[in-house]
């Protein structure tokens, strides 16, 4: 056992409890990231897990990691979790046009993605 005057408190607590107390799990999940191309614009794409995909989109002003304490969840109950960064978020496209922005052209990101990563029919 180290001496307690060289641990830090927090060491000590974990220590004396024999546990973690800290929020990031002990073996981070191996979080697959790429961009995806789409007709229009380059989307950043998160995935984790195997099997039948759940899209899990953000708003604002989030990105992809807003979901990246649920994706381990879904994966280990057998699902692919899918979290891309929004266009004009984080490393997704940011076109500088106001006008790509509207709602509909928004919208039409998420069946573009769904093509691209070929979960479309």
């Amino acid at each position: 056992m180290v001496p307690s005057a060289v641990l830090s408190r927090r060491q000590q607590n974990i220590e004396r409890r024999g546990q973690l107390t800290r929020s990031e799990p002990a073996n981070p999940p191996a979080f697959r990231q790429r961009i995806v191309e789409t007709k229009n614009l380059k989307l950043h794409v998160t995935e984790l897990g195997e099997g039948p995909p759940v899209l899990l989109l953000h708003g604002f002003p989030e990105f992809w990691y807003g979901w990246h304490a649920i994706m381990p969840k879904l994966a280990a109950a057998g699902y692919r979790a899918i979290a891309p960064d929004l266009r004009g978020y984080n490393k997704s496209d940011k076109p500088e046009a106001v006008s790509d922005y509207a709602l509909d052209t928004l919208a039409s990101d998420v069946p573009a993605l769904l093509d691209a990563l070929e979960l479309r029919s």
